[in-house]
């Protein structure tokens, strides 16, 4: 639920966003709940659990390689929105990560943009008021963030993942660039994958 001018705002940058890991749009507009209370709504196709309410399965005999899978899909959005449209979130942590569990593997959606800044293709520059940095882009800010989100990596994963992930994390705690750490990060890429 977005409130005021932000409505316009949240959803432009979630239809710029429109791709892998982002979600998709599929209605929007007001609403006078029961007791009078005013708001708006923007709803987009199911996409998962919030992250906060999936950590058991990164407990699990496989869950390196769910962590892998979702740590890869969420850096690559983050790659491809951040050079694509200068985005920043400024709100990531785990319940505005979704997580579905499709035939094909997990399937990580980024969502809530009511903090977001991006620069819209003609120029045109979307920031919050007030909010982290004043809406500068701040690529930094979601890298620290997504290694907070991140679950640690569980005490039964065996060989390197565990010391590799937990690279990954310190990583993106020390503002590591999503598009290098998906090209040459061990425990994204290697003989493991």
């Amino acid at each position: 639920v977005a409130e005021g001018g932000d409505f316009g705002r949240e959803l432009m940058i979630t239809a710029a966003l429109a791709g892998p890991n982002f979600p998709v749009l599929s209605a929007w507009g007001k609403f006078v709940d029961g007791s009078g209370a005013r708001g708006t709504v923007i709803d987009t196709e199911y996409a998962g659990q919030p992250l906060a309410d999936c950590l058991a399965p990164f407990h699990s005999d496989d869950s390196a390689c769910l962590a892998r899978r979702v740590a890869a899909q969420l850096l690559s959005a983050l790659n491809r929105a951040q050079r694509g449209l200068r985005f920043t979130h400024y709100d990531l942590h785990r319940g505005n990560v979704l997580v579905e569990y499709a035939p094909r593997g997990p399937v990580a959606t980024i969502v809530d943009f009511g903090l977001s800044r991006a620069t819209l293709r003609g120029g045109q520059c979307l920031e919050p008021v007030g909010g982290r940095l004043n809406g500068a882009y701040a690529p930094c800010i979601d890298c620290y963030d997504l290694a907070e989100a991140l679950p640690p990596a569980s005490r039964d994963w065996r060989g390197r993942d565990r010391a590799d992930y937990d690279s990954l994390r310190s990583a993106l705690r020390s503002c590591g660039s999503p598009k290098r750490l998906i090209k040459s990060h061990p425990f994204l890429c290697g003989d493991h994958i």
